[in-house]
Protein backbone atom coordinates (compact mmCIF):
# COMPACT_ATOMS: atom_id res chain seq x y z
CA UNK A 1 0.00 0.00 0.00
CA UNK A 2 0.94 3.62 -0.35
CA UNK A 3 2.51 5.35 2.65
CA UNK A 4 0.42 8.44 3.29
CA UNK A 5 -2.03 9.99 5.72
CA UNK A 6 -5.65 9.12 4.85
CA UNK A 7 -6.41 12.68 3.68
CA UNK A 8 -3.41 12.93 1.34
CA UNK A 9 -3.33 12.17 -2.36
CA UNK A 10 -0.96 9.51 -3.69
CA UNK A 11 2.52 10.97 -4.21
CA UNK A 12 2.28 10.62 -8.01
CA UNK A 13 -0.74 12.96 -8.21
CA UNK A 14 -0.12 16.70 -8.50
CA UNK A 15 -0.54 18.53 -5.20
CA UNK A 16 0.36 21.64 -3.21
CA UNK A 17 1.99 20.99 0.18
CA UNK A 18 0.19 23.93 1.79
CA UNK A 19 -3.12 22.19 1.03
CA UNK A 20 -2.07 19.46 3.49
CA UNK A 21 -1.30 21.96 6.25
CA UNK A 22 -1.92 25.70 5.85
CA UNK A 23 1.03 26.56 8.14
CA UNK A 24 3.58 25.09 5.69
CA UNK A 25 5.61 27.95 4.23
CA UNK A 26 8.59 25.99 2.88
CA UNK A 27 9.09 22.36 1.91
CA UNK A 28 12.36 20.46 1.59
CA UNK A 29 13.60 16.98 0.67
CA UNK A 30 16.95 15.32 1.30
CA UNK A 31 17.49 12.24 -0.85
CA UNK A 32 19.16 9.09 0.50
CA UNK A 33 19.68 7.21 -2.79
CA UNK A 34 20.48 7.90 -6.42
CA UNK A 35 17.62 7.71 -8.90
CA UNK A 36 18.49 5.53 -11.88
CA UNK A 37 20.93 3.52 -9.78
CA UNK A 38 19.22 2.45 -6.55
CA UNK A 39 15.69 2.82 -7.95
CA UNK A 40 13.87 3.80 -11.15
CA UNK A 41 11.39 6.68 -11.33
CA UNK A 42 10.81 8.98 -8.38
CA UNK A 43 11.74 12.31 -9.99
CA UNK A 44 10.22 15.43 -8.42
CA UNK A 45 8.20 17.17 -11.15
CA UNK A 46 6.89 20.71 -10.74
CA UNK A 47 3.82 21.91 -12.63
CA UNK A 48 5.98 24.31 -14.67
CA UNK A 49 7.86 21.29 -16.05
CA UNK A 50 11.03 21.58 -13.97
CA UNK A 51 12.19 18.09 -13.01
CA UNK A 52 14.57 17.28 -10.17
CA UNK A 53 16.32 13.91 -10.29
CA UNK A 54 17.03 12.32 -6.90
CA UNK A 55 20.72 12.17 -6.00
CA UNK A 56 22.14 10.94 -2.70
CA UNK A 57 22.60 13.93 -0.38
CA UNK A 58 20.76 16.39 -2.64
CA UNK A 59 18.69 18.99 -0.79
CA UNK A 60 15.70 20.44 -2.63
CA UNK A 61 13.83 23.33 -0.99
CA UNK A 62 10.88 25.34 -2.29
CA UNK A 63 7.98 27.44 -1.08
CA UNK A 64 4.95 25.31 -0.17
CA UNK A 65 2.20 27.35 -1.85
CA UNK A 66 0.32 27.03 -5.14
CA UNK A 67 3.27 28.52 -7.05
CA UNK A 68 5.02 25.16 -6.55
CA UNK A 69 2.47 22.50 -7.34
CA UNK A 70 4.30 19.23 -7.91
CA UNK A 71 4.17 15.46 -8.04
CA UNK A 72 6.62 12.58 -7.87
CA UNK A 73 6.98 10.16 -10.76
CA UNK A 74 5.95 6.65 -9.77
CA UNK A 75 8.80 4.50 -8.51
CA UNK A 76 9.07 1.57 -10.93
CA UNK A 77 11.93 -0.36 -9.31
CA UNK A 78 13.50 -0.34 -5.85
CA UNK A 79 12.65 2.15 -3.12
CA UNK A 80 13.04 5.93 -3.07
CA UNK A 81 13.70 7.22 0.43
CA UNK A 82 14.02 10.83 1.42
CA UNK A 83 13.73 13.00 4.48
CA UNK A 84 10.75 15.33 3.96
CA UNK A 85 10.70 18.58 5.94
CA UNK A 86 8.21 21.42 6.22
CA UNK A 87 8.88 24.81 7.76
CA UNK A 88 6.60 27.57 8.98
CA UNK A 89 7.21 31.27 9.52
CA UNK A 90 4.22 31.59 11.86
CA UNK A 91 5.15 32.18 15.50
CA UNK A 92 3.22 30.11 18.05
CA UNK A 93 0.79 32.13 20.12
Amino acid sequence: GACRAPSQKPYWEAHVDQDNKQAYDYSALVYFEDGGVDFEGGALIFEDGETILPRRGRLVAFSSGPENGHRVARVERGARTALALWFTCVQPE
